[in-house]
């Protein structure tokens, strides 16, 4: 069987106004077909084939009120096999049949009904009725179920390039079950051939070959056949040299029961949801290491080189004031870690100004008011040795292995901190701290000179 696109020219009726109404033009444009006559007479077998009906109840519903079986071969072009077959011509479809399919297919005129006038790139509409010669007896024994027809279907992968078609596909199936005669009509074999939409396809692509399929078969010792003949992982035995065959053999043709590509599509999408899930979690985690150690260019005035050990009306930030927190619960949250850190402070007022944490992380910085509440919190936990039992824990227990701990950022770590903080936050916490540190050095004067005067 020859496969290419390639066939004879063919020149369409058409309408000639005045007596000679059956008249060839012969001066109208040949109109070539896309198929070759045995592609026609493979895909209309298929359209019309007992998966075709069981799975297409409108086709049935035409059938059975058809006369005597006829359908519409306009309908079957137009409907059928995802619509590949949209753009022919009917006269030449017709031509193919009654040359290459006269014993499966039978094909007739419609002398009344349809409009002869022809329309478009003249193509006769509506002329001719097509049924299976068997169609009576197969619509009398179609009688499987779903589950019958999924234990007919097979996955194929690795088809040879020049069979990547839907025509190629059938051709190729039956060359490898042709060395095997038993009563099902050849013809009748492959019921269904469909190719599984690949992932950038778009909702209304027509599905095209990549390499793989799904073929319907009508018998099941056919299936068993090329599932135990070209086998999913083993080598293949020695072949005829037929040339599909050996094309086949070429390419690392093999097949699939249907029942194990659903379980194997199952654990691919399973295994590729997960990978996703760690993909995220892992840019995510990237994003805020990159976050926290590279400066942003849009604030970076700070100098290098340039380490704050005091606190001044011109400083760019609290020197001293950062602390880096280890061994939290991943679970916690902001408000919980505001909570337990504040317990540090028992003669201070409250001094956490913003607890720098992100979720899932066991770490988190803290930016704290002045360097008086640093040294509060870094004793408080030093000498408490305690962890969150929880992720709402915010008293913590006492505990000797991974405790939290707590260390003073400075130098130039510290100056990389800020560089991310805006620039009115960082003057806001500089204004704070110099606040702060005011109101306690007046409290600490107040309570010298009361002293002083007892004295007197």
């Amino acid at each position: 069987m020859d496969i290419s696109s390639a066939s004879s020219s063919r020149v369409p009726p058409s309408v000639v106004k005045g007596k000679e109404h059956e008249k060839l033009d012969i001066d109208r444009p040949v109109v070539k077909p896309g198929f070759s006559d045995q592609e026609y007479a493979s895909l209309i077998s298929l359209a019309l084939s007992d998966f075709a009906l069981f799975s297409d109840p409108d086709l049935r519903r035409k059938i059975d009120g058809g006369e005597d079986g006829f359908v519409s071969l306009l309908h079957v072009l137009k409907h059928a096999l995802h619509g590949i077959l949209i753009s022919e011509s009917e006269t030449a479809v017709a031509k193919a049949l009654r040359s290459e399919a006269t014993d499966i297919l039978e094909v007739r005129m419609v002398l009344s009904g349809p409009s002869w006038s022809v329309q478009g790139s003249y193509k006769n509409k509506g002329m001719f009725e097509v049924r299976r010669r068997d169609s009576v007896a197969s619509l009398s024994r179609n009688k499987f179920t779903r589950e019958d027809w999924n234990e007919r279907m097979l996955y194929i992968e690795n088809t040879p390039v020049q069979y990547a078609s839907l025509s190629g596909v059938f051709h190729l199936i039956q060359a490898l079950l042709a060395k095997n005669t038993d009563t099902v009509p050849t013809s009748n074999r492959i019921q269904a051939i469909s190719f599984p939409p690949h992932h950038l396809d778009k909702p209304r692509d027509i599905p095209k070959c990549k390499g793989f399929a799904l073929v319907t078969l009508l018998d099941v010792e056919d299936v068993q056949r090329l599932l135990r003949e070209w086998p999913w992982t083993s080598a293949v035995d020695v072949k005829p040299p037929i040339p599909e065959i050996q094309e086949a053999v070429k390419f690392g043709f093999r097949t699939l029961s249907k029942r194990r590509w659903d379980e194997m599509k199952d654990e691919y999408l399973a295994y590729r949801a997960r990978l996703v899930k760690e993909i995220v979690a892992y840019e995510d985690e990237i994003t805020v290491i990159k976050r926290r150690r590279s400066p942003s260019p849009a604030i970076s005035s700070i100098p290098p080189q340039t380490v704050e050990s005091t606190l001044s009306s011109s400083s760019l930030f609290p020197p001293n004031c950062l602390v880096f927190v280890r061994n939290l619960h991943c679970e916690t949250n902001k408000t919980t870690l505001r909570a337990l850190f504040s317990k540090a402070f028992t003669t201070l007022p409250d001094g956490i100004d913003y607890v720098d944490f992100t979720k899932g992380m066991d770490s988190c910085y803290l930016r704290v008011a002045t360097s008086e509440h640093v040294r509060a919190l870094t004793d408080y936990f030093t000498q408490a040795k305690m962890a969150q039992t929880n992720g709402l824990d915010s008293e913590g227990r006492d505990v000797e292995a991974k405790a939290i701990t707590m260390e003073t950022v400075g130098g130039r770590r510290e100056e990389i901190y800020w560089e991310k903080v805006p620039a009115k936050v960082r003057r806001e916490a500089v204004d704070k701290a110099l606040r702060l540190l005011e109101s306690d050095t007046m409290r600490k004067d107040s309570g010298g000179n009361k002293r002083i005067r007892r004295k007197k």
